[in-house]
């Protein structure tokens, strides 16, 4: 699973915009749009909880393909809920935005603190999405990845490392 300029979508439209759709569903059916070329295919969506879920909902309602979930979550600043240094996935995959650690003076102890704080909600959110079915076959399948934004893409990133 490669990401490629072949299969990146962007909407020039949308750059440098806030608010640029009116809620999830909406941004579902219009992303929806952009992918008619897997419409009825063997592509899987993929929600990342809890905000990419309402968006892939729509996506695969849409596209008529089916639909599951990847849970990753943000290591969250001990200040702040918006902000993160760094993802857990499903798997266990951890990475950290180094710089940004350093930068805010995180220790070693809080960082790992961090992580197994969110390491613990990772698996509570996972038996709660999937309770004990097994993850879906992915291997020469096409998996659309969805998540609700992006801002350091760490999320995102640990959710594709995690997939592969």
């Amino acid at each position: 699973m490669k990401t490629t300029p072949e299969n990146v979508y962007e909407d020039r439209q949308l750059f440098d915009r806030s608010y640029v759709f009116q809620d999830r569903r909406y941004a579902g059916k219009f992303l929806a749009e952009m992918l008619l070329f897997y419409k009825d295919s063997d592509a899987l969506v993929m929600g990342i909880p809890a905000g990419g879920v309402p968006v892939a909902v729509e996506i695969a309602k849409e596209s008529n393909l089916p639909l599951d979930v990847a849970v990753v979550s943000k290591i969250t600043l001990p200040w702040t809920t918006e902000a993160g240094y760094g993802a857990v996935a499903f798997d266990g995959t951890v990475k950290l935005n180094q710089e940004l650690v350093e930068q805010v003076g995180l220790d070693r102890q809080t960082v790992e603190k961090g992580i197994q704080k969110t390491r613990e909600k990772v698996e509570n959110r996972n038996r709660l999405f999937r309770g004990d079915r097994p993850m879906p076959r992915l291997a020469d399948r096409t998996v659309i990845l969805v998540d609700d934004g992006l801002a350091s893409g760490f999320t995102m990133r640990v959710a594709i490392a995690a997939l592969q």
